[in-house]
């Protein structure tokens, strides 16, 4: 019945597009914004709510949405910045004529974004609605998070003040306390935090926002800076399989990446990743056992909060645990890339320390982040630099000795100097192809400031997965 109504709304639909998805008027350019069809709709279930599903087959690498922001303003921890462009204020900065909000120039002023705010900021007759979407957000904080209050005293009792004064003193009684939640809610929840003109900025995507969670993602989502965003399928799709971003970094624990969705997006993850001990066999969260320090150690149940297994065996922790995994990527991306310290200052033992780590970082990555992955890409890119200049460095006692062979050994010489000439080139072609298709790789799961902005236009460049 799903797939004859509208595939966003689930209303009657106006049409059915050559793909086989019916849509009404209204979201008609969501799945088809211009020749290229995007290959999901929107399901819904108890107790999960709405979420996207795959109407095909996709292929990695494959667009499956674009999405424009809704709404775009100052992250949470920024300086002040333009209302306009979201640029950090200068000394020169100007105040608007009509509503005397912030701007970086006069440039800014009469653009669209800050018209349609500057005409509600300029009218005394709205200032009770702009008091109204203030209380929304201090009386949903109260209400949902005051518990959290509660080991600080001061910060609860100005939270009370505050919503006293909206309710009693401003009598603002014709609302109630459903708006309240909802509206703040879909800000807190659904808003996704990125860099915008060199600021965090925090937008709310309409269509991503309905993308669920998984641990373990099937598509990457790629922000254009500023009020775009594309989410791509980081590795095959089959039709009808739920399309999940990841909310958390790759590299947590479990109790770490499940405490956080639960506080920050109010639900428990039970994903296939939380859900199996051993994470796809990586050992993520072990630790060492403290007995024989040899045996790795893993909660009964990984999916009980109450189970602080790093914070009483933090001691004990083996190199599979994501805090040394991330400690070592940290280190050993660190090293041999700066002009002070270039890979060749790096000596021959912290190169093959460094070619250890990267390939068994890829064998960990293909199990957690499976596909065009990024980090794959980045890791690939730094094992093979290090295996270059480690290989050079080889070569160079070969070169002696392929001299030495063509003096002292006439044609047998050459022949064997030969091999080891043919050797040399068919490593560098290799490695050049690796290096080739990591930056390919880059390219794709990431976004070109020199494509258009519009999606429509944009879309050749992440269809293909060639």
């Amino acid at each position: 019945m799903e797939d004859k109504l509208c595939f966003f709304c689930h209303c009657v639909p106006d049409g059915l597009c050559e793909c086989g998805l019916a849509y009404c008027n209204l979201h008609k350019q969501i799945h088809k914004p211009g020749d290229y069809c995007f290959p999901f709709k929107v399901s819904e279930r108890e107790g999960v709510g709405r979420f996207l599903v795959a109407t095909r087959d996709i292929r990695p690498l494959e667009l499956v949405l674009w999405d424009k922001a809704a709404v775009v303003g100052p992250g949470p921890e920024t300086l002040p910045v333009c209302v306009q462009c979201l640029v950090r204020l200068t000394p020169d900065h100007v105040l608007c004529s009509s509503c005397n909000l912030p701007l970086c120039g006069a440039e800014c002023m009469n653009k669209k974004e800050h018209n349609d705010e500057c005409q509600i900021f300029s009218k005394d007759r709205f200032k009770d609605e702009l008091i109204l979407l203030l209380l929304f957000t201090l009386v949903y904080l109260y209400i949902v998070l005051q518990d959290r209050f509660k080991d600080d005293p001061s910060l609860l009792l100005m939270f009370t003040m505050i919503s006293k004064f909206f309710l009693d003193e401003l009598n603002l009684t014709w609302t109630n306390t459903e708006e309240i939640h909802h509206i703040v809610g879909v800000l807190m929840t659904n808003g996704f935090e990125n860099d915008y003109n060199g600021t965090t900025a925090r937008a709310l995507y309409p269509t991503l926002s309905l993308a669920s969670h998984s641990c373990i993602a099937n598509l990457r989502h790629a922000v254009v800076p500023g009020k775009q965003v594309a989410l791509q399928a980081q590795d095959f799709i089959a039709k009808g399989t739920e399309l999940c971003i990841r909310y958390t970094h790759l590299l947590q624990t479990s109790l770490k990446r499940r405490t956080q969705i639960k506080n920050s997006w109010y639900f428990d993850c039970t994903c296939a990743r939380c859900t199996d001990p051993t994470e796809f066999g990586t050992l993520a969260s072990s630790v060492y056992c403290p007995l024989c320090r040899v045996g790795l150690m893993l909660p009964q149940n990984s999916l009980q909060y109450s189970i602080n297994f790093l914070t009483k065996y933090k001691s004990l922790l083996p190199p599979s645990n994501c805090y040394i995994v991330i400690s070592k990527r940290y280190i050993h991306a660190s090293t041999g890339n700066s002009p002070d310290s270039p890979i060749s200052s790096l000596r021959t033992e912290e190169l093959e320390d460094k070619i250890r780590f990267y390939r068994s970082f890829l064998r960990y990555l293909g199990n957690l982040d499976p596909g065009y992955s990024q980090h794959s890409a980045l890791a690939t890119l730094e094992l093979s630099k290090a295996e270059v200049e480690l290989f050079k460095r080889e070569m160079k006692l070969e070169k002696r000795i392929w001299i030495e062979e063509e003096e002292t050994n006439g044609e047998n010489g050459i022949k064997e100097s030969g091999k080891i000439k043919s050797k040399i080139q068919n490593f560098l072609k290799h490695q050049m192809f690796v290096q080739t298709q990591a930056h390919r790789c880059l390219r794709k799961v990431g976004m070109s400031k020199a494509n258009s902005s519009t999606g429509v236009e944009q879309k050749t460049t992440f269809t293909s997965c060639e």
